[in-house]
């Protein structure tokens, strides 16, 4: 099932259950990707899907925080219960442990030794991580590969930066 079936039919069922909140969220996801369809003069693959549904959880993040700082609790509230629908169509995340092992295991792979075989590392890591969905955290996670190096995992799908720990 694509996921845009899979939108039309929970639709459908949001409908029938008479869940405004839900509704609105995927007739406004719907929405996006038929914007994004116009803008690219063709229609989205699962990929493009996923990308569009990412950056609505990314906006929902996004105003979560900023109404969050402006103490509107209210909005607040509406937003993590957005976010949360939105998540039940995103691949599910990978955990620390999980990102830890696979880092490793494609350093280990190809033998890497620090910042210089990053061109070695990435090529192996994108596929696994896009598959796998490694999503933006707040928190720094690192670990060393050796003495003097580390690998930062921030940054979301597979987007790593070496850096020399201090």
């Amino acid at each position: 099932m694509t996921m845009k079936t899979r939108l039309d039919d929970d639709l459908k069922q949001a409908m029938r259950d008479r869940d405004a909140l839900k509704r609105s969220v995927i007739r406004y996801i719907k929405s996006e990707i038929h914007n994004k369809e116009i803008a690219r003069q063709s229609e989205l693959d699962e990929a493009g899907v996923l990308q569009v549904l990412t950056a609505q959880a990314q906006q929902r993040r996004d105003s979560i925080q900023a109404y969050s700082d402006a103490k509107r609790e209210d909005l607040v509230d509406q937003e993590r219960a957005e976010l949360a629908i939105i998540m039940e169509y995103l691949p599910q995340q990978l955990t620390t442990e999980e990102i830890a092992d696979l880092v490793n295991q494609v350093v280990q792979e190809v033998g890497a030794e620090g910042p210089n075989d990053m061109k070695k590392v990435m090529p192996k890591l994108m596929p696994t991580c896009a598959a796998k969905r490694m999503a933006k955290r707040s928190a720094r996670w690192s670990w060393k590969f050796s003495k003097d190096w580390s690998v930062d995992v921030s940054r979301p799908l597979c987007d790593r930066i070496w850096q020399k720990d201090a």
